[in-house]
């Protein structure tokens, strides 16, 4: 599984909310962090906050988002071991 972070329409807002994105087997998986950074401040390649002095909140960002990815990770090998190694099924719940 690939785990990556991405912010939703960097473009259109002043500060945007940072999506968990994880990906296996052609399925992706979008989980809201309930963080939020101005996009100017966002290091697209490193998927993490650029540490500045006009961005203070940057190595606390990166911390939770660190501590958000591993508890994923973690997340994720969990539901492999106790399944037998396999992926977990994506499964729509749409409007009826």
């Amino acid at each position: 599984a690939k785990f990556n972070y991405n912010l939703r329409s960097p473009g259109k807002l002043s500060i945007c909310p940072i999506y968990l994105i994880i990906r296996y087997q052609n399925e992706k998986l979008v989980y809201p962090t309930e963080e939020r950074i101005p996009p100017e401040y966002w290091n697209k390649v490193n998927q993490r906050a650029k540490v500045s002095r006009s961005y203070p909140e940057a190595a606390y960002l990166n911390e939770r988002l660190d501590f958000i990815e591993l508890e994923a990770k973690k997340a994720f090998r969990r539901f492999m071991l106790d399944n037998q190694h396999r992926f977990p099924t994506i499964v729509y719940s749409g409007p009826n």
